[in-house]
């Protein structure tokens, strides 16, 4: 019921046009994710990843689990959406134009 209700959501926002793009972390975890999309868009990214161990923050492959990026004008109608169908949901910190990854999490940054 989690996944059906997260993979709703997503396909209803991709249908509204107000995300730019939608990765799942099934393969590889948060990190792999996000390096496969900056390196996808030829962009960069800067996040702040919340947990208390960085291996099960970065890698952890569990379903229901997608990664979605958005204009800033969007980001109140965004969470608001996803608070409203009780999907849980974490801003994860921002799309950059200079192709480099920065990740904090646990206190530690990797770069």
């Amino acid at each position: 019921a989690k996944e059906l209700a997260v993979q709703n959501a997503v396909r209803d926002m991709i249908r509204d046009g107000i995300i730019r793009s939608a990765h799942d972390c099934s393969e590889g975890g948060l990190a792999v994710n996000l390096a496969e999309s900056c390196m996808g868009g030829n962009l960069g990214a800067k996040t702040a990843i919340p947990g208390t161990r960085a291996d099960v923050a970065l890698f952890n492959e569990s379903q229901s689990r997608i990664v979605i990026t958005f204009a800033p004008r969007h980001a109140s109608e965004i969470l608001d959406f996803l608070k409203s169908r009780s999907i849980p949901h974490t801003r994860l910190g921002e799309v950059v134009k200079a192709p480099t990854l920065t990740i904090e999490a646990t206190g530690k940054t990797f770069a």
